[in-house]
C-alpha cells in the first residue's frame, strides 16, 4: 500500500521562550525520562496503515532485541536458552494485532497511546484470571510494552548518547546532566515544555551553541517521533514535515545565520575595549570541563563561574578528594594565568545531591541548597575545600559562595575554610593562602546587606537567574508565569545598581554571572551603570562584545540615567529594544 503524502504542518511556539537562537533541521526524538509519559494526538483515517507499520516496525526491532538477548544468554551458558520464547510469541498473537486494529479504528488516535491501552487491558485480564500461568505472563506483557514503546516514541535508556543523525530533542523537560550527556555530534536543537531563559539545560544549551526553544506547552503531544522537522529559534516556529520550498529557504537561513556567527567570531582575538578605550572583562561561564574548549576558542578573559555542582548530580555519591582535585587542576592549568572563578557546591532546587533524593521538600527554591547545605554538611563542604586549596597551586583559582543571605554564613564559612587550611599545612600539602574568596549576591537581604559582605569577602558576583526569581516571586521555570520573570523591572535595575554601588564603596571588583549579563540589549545599561566584568555563556559572548567595542561610557552613562528614571517594566524595554535597533540595525534579530 502506498504511504500517504505527509502534511506539512507550521507551529507557532506563541509564548514560549528562545534560550538559544538559530536554526536546527534534523528528524525529532521525544525524549522522556518517564517511559509513561505519552503523546496522544489525534489521526486521519487514512494514516491507520501507516501508525499500524510504525507498529510492525517497532515490534519487529523489539523481536530481534529479544533474540540477541536470548543468544547472548546461550552464549553465556553454553547451551540453547529459551527463556524468552513466551514473550517472543506473545508478539506475533494475531488476536493482539485485531484488538489494536479495532481500537486504532474506533478512536483514530496516534498508536502509542492505543498499543500501551491494549496491553494494558489484557495485563488486567492475565491478573484476574485467577490462573498463574497467565498471572506470570502479565508481567512479559509489561517487559514488552515498556521496550515497545521506548521504540515507538523514539526513546532508549541511553538515546541521547546513541544517537546516529541529525535530530531535534523534543522533551517535557532536560535536565542539566541529560543535556550534558547528549551525543553533541547529532544534536541540531532542543525544544522542552518546562524550563526558562534561565533554567540550567537553558543555559547550557546556549554554551553548547544548540537552538533551543524552551516552555512550549503540550508539544510533546502534538509532534510525532521520527519525523522530519525545522526549529526556527529565531521567530519561534516548529514546521513538522516541511515542505521542499520550506526546506530549501531554511537551509540558506541556516546558512545566513552561521555566516553571521562566523562574522563576530572575528573578534574572537581583540579585547572587550570600549570606543573611548575603557577595559571590560568578558568571561565564560561553564558547568562542564567539556565546555572549556569552546570557551577557550572564544577569546576570553577567564572562568567566571565554574558551576561545580554539575561534578556532583545524577551521581550515587560524592565525588572524591582526588577525583575533584584532578578536575580542578586540569582546569586551572587550561587557563593559565587567567582567573578561573570556582563556586563551591550549589545543590538544591533543580540540581538534587545524592542526599537530596532521599529528603523531601515542599519548596526546594527556598529551602536546604547552596551554602545552607554545605553548611549542614560540613564534611562534603571540606572535601571540595581540600581539593579546591590543594589545586590552587595550578593556576589563577578564586573561590566563590553561592546564596549568602548573611555576615553570619560568610563567618561560618570563614572558619570551615581556615581549619581546611591548618589542616593541608599540617599535613604537608602546598596550597595558595591568598585565594580570593566571593559572594555571589543573588538573594535581595544580599543586595541590603551588600555593604556589610563587602567587609569579609574580596569580590561580588552578582546572580541574576536567582535575583530576579526571589525579588519578583516567579518561579523562572514555571511556564504559567515566565512571563513575570523580567530583568528589567526597575526594582532589579536598583538593585544591580545598589551592589555595584557598594562594591565601588568598599574598594571589591564586581562581576556578572547571571543571563542578564549575556542579553545583548543590557549591555550598554549596565556598562553604564559602572559594571566592567560579564561572565556568559560562550555562545552569547561574541555579540556582547561587538557591543562593547561599539560604544562609549559617556554614551552608557546617559543611557543607564534615563533607564534608572523610568518605573514600569514595558517602559525599559521599550527604551532598550529601541536603542538596540537603532544601533544595530544588521546584528539586533541575529544577537
Amino acid at each position: 500500500m502506498a504511504t500517504a503524502k505527509k502534511k506539512e504542518r507550521i507551529l507557532d511556539l506563541g509564548d514560549a521562550i528562545i534560550a538559544s537562537p538559530g536554526i536546527a533541521i534534523g528528524t525529532s526524538v521525544i525524549f522522556s525520562d518517564d517511559i509513561h509519559y505519552t503523546p496522544e494526538y489525534t489521526i486521519m483515517r487514512s494514516q491507520i496503515d501507516d501508525e499500524l507499520m510504525r507498529l510492525n516496525a517497532a515490534i519487529e526491532k523489539a523481536r530481534q532485541d529479544l533474540i540477541g538477548r536470548q543468544e547472548d544468554l546461550s552464549k553465556h551458558f553454553g547451551k540453547s536458552v529459551e527463556l524468552l520464547d513466551p514473550m517472543l510469541k506473545m508478539l506475533s498473537d494475531p488476536a493482539l494485532h485485531r484488538d489494536i486494529r479495532a481500537l486504532m479504528e474506533k478512536r483514530l488516535t496516534n498508536i502509542e497511546v492505543i498499543f500501551a491501552q491494549v496491553i494494558d487491558s489484557w495485563v488486567d485480564k492475565f491478573v484476574t484470571s485467577g490462573d498463574r500461568y497467565f498471572r506470570e505472563r502479565s508481567e512479559d506483557l509489561k517487559h514488552l510494552k515498556n521496550q515497545v514503546m521506548l521504540i515507538l516514541l523514539g526513546r532508549t535508556e541511553n538515546n541521547l548518547r546513541n544517537l546516529s543523525e541529525d535530530t531535534v530533542i523534543i522533551a517535557n523537560t532536560l535536565s542539566p546532566t541529560q543535556t550534558a550527556a547528549m551525543d553533541m555530534r547529532y544534536v541540531k536543537g532542543i525544544v522542552t515544555e518546562i524550563g526558562g531563559k534561565t533554567s540550567h539545560s537553558a543555559i547550557l544549551a546556549r554554551a553548547l551553541e544548540i537552538p533551543t526553544i524552551v516552555s512550549a506547552d503540550d508539544i510533546t503531544r502534538v509532534v510525532p517521533s521520527g519525523v522530519p522537522v525545522i526549529l526556527d529559534a529565531i521567530h519561534g516556529r516548529l514546521i513538522v514535515h516541511p515542505s521542499a520550498a520550506n526546506l530549501k529557504e531554511y537551509k540558506t537561513a541556516r546558512s545566513v545565520h552561521r555566516r553571521f556567527i562566523n562574522k563576530l567570531r572575528s573578534i574572537d582575538d581583540l579585547p572587550a575595549l570600549t570606543k573611548d578605550k575603557t577595559k571590560v572583562i568578558v568571561s565564560s561561564n561553564i558547568g562542564i570541563v567539556e565546555e572549556m574548549d569552546a570557551a577557550s576558542a572564544s577569546g576570553i578573559d577567564g572562568i567566571g563561574l565554574f558551576r561545580s555542582e554539575f561534578l556532583f548530580v545524577e551521581r550515587e555519591e560524592f565525588a572524591n578528594e582526588e577525583e575533584q582535585y584532578g578536575i580542578y587542576c586540569a582546569i586551572l592549568q587550561k587557563m593559565g594565568k587567567l582567573p578561573v572563578v570556582i563556586r563551591t557546591i550549589d545543590f538544591g532546587s533543580d540540581k538534587p545531591s545524592p542526599e537530596h533524593r532521599h529528603y523531601f521538600e515542599a519548596n526546594p527554591a527556598l529551602g536546604w541548597r547552596s551554602i545552607r547545605f554545605c553548611l549542614s554538611m560540613p564534611e562534603i563542604f571540606k572535601t571540595q575545600l581540600r581539593a579546591l586549596y590543594r589545586a590552587s597551586v595550578h593556576g589563577n583559582l578564586e573561590i566563590m559562595i553561592p546564596m549568602i543571605s548573611s555576615v553570619e554564613e560568610l563567618t561560618m564559612t570563614r572558619r570551615i575554610i581556615d581549619g581546611v587550611k591548618r589542616d593541608l599545612a599540617r599535613e604537608g600539602y602546598a596550597f595558595r593562602d591568598d585565594v580570593p574568596f566571593g559572594v555571589m549576591i543573588e538573594l535581595p537581604v544580599a543586595v541590603l546587606m551588600a555593604d556589610e559582605l563587602a567587609r569579609h569577602c574580596q569580590f561580588f558576583s552578582i546572580g541574576t537567574n536567582d535575583l530576579v526569581q526571589y525579588a519578583l516571586g516567579v518561579d523562572r521555570a514555571n511556564r504559567k508565569v515566565a512571563h513575570l520573570y523580567k530583568h528589567s523591572h526597575p526594582a532589579i535595575l536598583k538593585f544591580i545598581s545598589m551592589t555595584i554601588e557598594a562594591a565601588a564603596r568598599r574598594g571589591i571588583p564586581v562581576s556578572m554571572c547571571g543571563e542578564m549579563a549575556s542579553d545583548a540589549l543590557f549591555t550598554e545599561l549596565l556598562l553604564g551603570m559602572g559594571l566592567r566584568h560579564f561572565s556568559m555563556s560562550t555562545g552569547y559572548m561574541r555579540s556582547v562584545k561587538k557591543i562593547i567595542r561599539s560604544t562609549t561610557i559617556s554614551e552608557c552613562e546617559q543611557i543607564a540615567a534615563k533607564v534608572l528614571s523610568l518605573t514600569q517594566t514595558t517602559q525599559v524595554d521599550a527604551f532598550l529594544l529601541n536603542r538596540v535597533r537603532e544601533q544595530y540595525p544588521d546584528s539586533f534579530d541575529k544577537l
